[in-house]
């Protein structure tokens, strides 16, 4: 090893230049991993998303839970006029069909549709006829009554159809007595589980018909 002399005589060893430390595998793996961990982290941060893949908005979000449909509110027994006093709830209606799930693999039954055209309780009887088919073979049907059919006519010119005067109707009004007959058997029919439907009230059809009126009319 040269030596060098110092100002002061006294000889001093040569610094010698040392070699380049080796660098750890483990330094070079831990910078890796944060290189890694960085990009990862900038990338969820403009993507918007967690570590689930759901949108990280979302993810802060409590779940929220399916709401569950509100029980039918018990009926206290009393009627409660409804409006002018023209209608009235008496009551859930009772003997109606209930919607039954299907069992796995099971097959789905057949339904048939019945449904009859002018509620009428007149000469011929049908509407009693009808319902008391549906009572025998435990059926339920949908009968549509016309308006006018409940209307006196010594009292028809309270119904004014659109284009049309006072009391005129494409159908012949009820009897007093068959008004009296229908409204039983649409008591009787109700209490059965039957629908009762709307009809048109004076049926006009063609010319003048609901086809020509307006939205308001």
């Amino acid at each position: 090893m040269s030596r060098k002399m110092s100002s002061s005589g006294r000889r001093r060893a040569s610094r010698r230049r040392s070699a380049p430390r080796a660098t750890r595998p483990q330094v070079l793996t831990l910078a890796a991993l944060l290189v890694v961990a960085s990009l990862v982290a900038g990338f969820l941060a403009l993507s918007g998303t967690d570590g689930s893949g759901t949108p990280a908005a979302a993810a802060r979000k409590k779940p929220t839970t399916a709401p569950k449909a509100s029980p039918t509110p018990e009926w206290d027994g009393r009627t409660k006029v409804l409006g002018d006093g023209s209608t009235s709830y008496t009551g859930p209606q009772k003997g109606q069909l209930k919607a039954v799930p299907l069992k796995p693999g099971e097959k789905p039954p057949q339904f048939v549709v019945f449904s009859w055209d002018g509620a009428l309780e007149g000469s011929d009887h049908l509407f009693s006829h009808y319902r008391e088919l549906a009572e025998q073979y435990n059926a339920h049907m949908t009968f549509f009554l016309t308006g006018i059919y409940l209307l006196p006519k010594s009292k028809k010119a309270l119904y004014h159809g659109p284009m049309h005067s006072p009391g005129d109707a494409a159908i012949d009004y009820a009897t007093d007595d068959h008004i009296r007959t229908t409204v039983e058997q649409l008591g009787k029919a109700y209490e059965d589980g039957n629908e009762i439907g709307t009809h048109f009230n004076g049926h006009f059809c063609g010319a003048k018909g609901g086809g020509d009126w307006s939205v308001k009319e």
